[in-house]
Formats: C-alpha cells, sequence, structure tokens
C-alpha cells in the first residue's frame, strides 16, 4: 500500500484550494413526468442535508487556512482614546480635555515554525474536508442508482406477474367451460381456482414490493410528498410497460349430425397469447477489472479512504 507523503498532500491542497464545490441545480419533480437516473441523481444531490454539510464544512476549511496564512501579512491597528477631568475647591476650579492617537504596525518575522505548521495543518483539513464531501456525493448517487434499478425491476416483476393473472384467468374459464360440456371433471376446475388464486397473491406481493421500491428512491432522494411520476428506461434496458395480451375465443356450436344431434368439435376452446419481450436490446458487458486491479483502484480513489490518510499526517 502506499502512503500519500506530506508534501504530495501539499501539493494537492494548493489544487483544491482554488476548486469550488460543485453545486447542483435545484430542479422540481413535475406530477405525471418521466424521470431519467440522471435527473434522481440531480435532485438528490440537491435536496440530501447531509451533501450540504459537508459542503459548508469545506468552506469552513477553506475559511481557516485563508486565517492561518494571515498570520505573515502585516497588520496596522488605531486606537484613540478622550478623556476629561474636573476639579473644583473653595477658591477655584480647573478643567483639562486630553486626546490620544495612537498607530501600530504589526509584522511577523519568525514564529519558528508555528504558522507554517497551522498552514500545513489547514491545508490537510482542507484535503480531508473535500475528500469527505466527494465520499458523500459517492454514497448519494450510489444509493440513488440502486434504489433506481430496484424499481425497473420491480415494475417488470409487477407486469410479468399482472400477465400471469390474465393467462391464468383465461385457463380457469376454459376449463370451467369444458366441465360444463363435461370434457374435464371438477378436480380440474378446482386446480385451475387454486393456480388463479395463487397468481393473484404473487400479483400483490409484486404490487407491494413496488411501492417499496418507489418508497425507497424518494427515500435516497430525500423527496417528501413526491408526486406520481414514471421511470424513464436507460438505454440498455427497454421495458414493454404493457401486459402480455390473451385472447380467448367462445365456445363454438360443433357439428351436426344426421340425426340432427350437436356434436362438440375438438376446437370448441382456443386462446392465445402474444410473446411479448420483457428487455429488448439488453446488452450484458462484463467488467474486464480483476479483483486486485479493483482494491487498487479503490486505494486511488476512495475519498475516504484519502481522507484518513491525509488525516493520518495531522
Amino acid at each position: 500500500m502506499k502512503i500519500f507523503k506530506i508534501k504530495h498532500i501539499l501539493v494537492l491542497s494548493a489544487l483544491f484550494m482554488i476548486m469550488n464545490v460543485q453545486v447542483f441545480a435545484i430542479e422540481e419533480i413535475a406530477p405525471d413526468s418521466e424521470v431519467s437516473l440522471q435527473d434522481c441523481i440531480d435532485f438528490a444531490l440537491s435536496h440530501n442535508h447531509y451533501v450540504k454539510i459537508y459542503e459548508e464544512k469545506v468552506k469552513y476549511a477553506k475559511n481557516n487556512v485563508g486565517i492561518a496564512k494571515s498570520s505573515y501579512f502585516p497588520s496596522l491597528n488605531a486606537s484613540g482614546g478622550y478623556s476629561y477631568d474636573y476639579a473644583t475647591s473653595r477658591r477655584n476650579s480647573a478643567s483639562s480635555d486630553v486626546y490620544s492617537v495612537g498607530v501600530g504596525l504589526r509584522q511577523l518575522i519568525y514564529s519558528f515554525g508555528k504558522v507554517l505548521s497551522s498552514v500545513k495543518m489547514q491545508k490537510l483539513n482542507l484535503i480531508g474536508a473535500q475528500y469527505d464531501y466527494d465520499d458523500m456525493v459517492i454514497s448519494t448517487v450510489n444509493s440513488v442508482k440502486t434504489n433506481y434499478y430496484a424499481v425497473i425491476a420491480a415494475e417488470a416483476n409487477l407486469e410479468v406477474q399482472a400477465a400471469n393473472v390474465q393467462i391464468n384467468e383465461r385457463q380457469y374459464e376454459r376449463t370451467k367451460a369444458f366441465f360444463e360440456e363435461g370434457l374435464v371433471s371438477r378436480i380440474d376446475v378446482v386446480n385451475q381456482e387454486v393456480y388463479l388464486s395463487d397468481a393473484k397473491i404473487q400479483l400483490l406481493n409484486a404490487e407491494k414490493a413496488y411501492k417499496i421500491a418507489i418508497a425507497k428512491l424518494n427515500e435516497s432522494m430525500c423527496f417528501q410528498d413526491a408526486p406520481e411520476y414514471t421511470l424513464k428506461y436507460p438505454d440498455n434496458f427497454k421495458g414493454t410497460r404493457d401486459y402480455i395480451r390473451s385472447k380467448l375465443s367462445k365456445i363454438g356450436t360443433g357439428t351436426t349430425a344426421a340425426d340432427g344431434t350437436e356434436k362438440p368439435s375438438s376446437d370448441v376452446l382456443t386462446s392465445s397469447v402474444e410473446k411479448v419481450d420483457m428487455i429488448q436490446g439488453f446488452e450484458f458487458k462484463p467488467y474486464d477489472k480483476t479483483m486486485e486491479e479493483c482494491i487498487e483502484i479503490a486505494y486511488k480513489q476512495r475519498p475516504d479512504f484519502l481522507s484518513e490518510i491525509g488525516r493520518a499526517h495531522v
């Protein structure tokens, strides 16, 4: 593990001194609007109070650096005063007015390294504050992304479960019709009722999971009293948002025999389901980094880790 040297950190401190904390535009989410992932991230960074707290800490650390450097510059001070004396006796009385003005110039000649150490310490504190701010931004963005894709997954599952209910309803209707015609037994109808009930329960669970996912996304964005909105799918995930469409034909009259009796045909009831791709154009791209490379990148880029290294030299 490579440890930053103090001189390297001090070089970085000069860059952080001229960096301004990134400000994210505050935008409201309109009702019934389509929100992209970037919109969710911008909204979260604009409303997360922890991000604002660390932003103020960076500003505070910058001010402390300026205060520490001010000891190198001369200071000019001026003072003024006025006093009035009055004395009296039986024979006479006397009074006097006294005015005083003073001007002074103060310049630090040598502080035995105290001022330099103070400036270095405040610069290191500024680096730590900037890293803490970056870490909070990264954590916020990661939370929003995780909950955003969780909502998309929950919505896709909701579509699947809704289509499953439709299919089981059609299957139940077909089995019931066969039973009325005497083609299947009563147990087949009971089994289809059980399958349909189970499909409805799964749909209720999917609806609850979807609402929980939306609530978590709103929480990660610090979004209170959120209106109804829809998420814009990313380019590599294009869900359909349409339930699978099922078609059911009615029971036919069958054929008429020579003696005038009706004979049911073998295809008195038919149904079909249109195929819908839940994920269209999705491309899986494997991550081309090894475990060791990921660890090395984390050592170089994780703000919380770099912050602790900087504070270790204070």
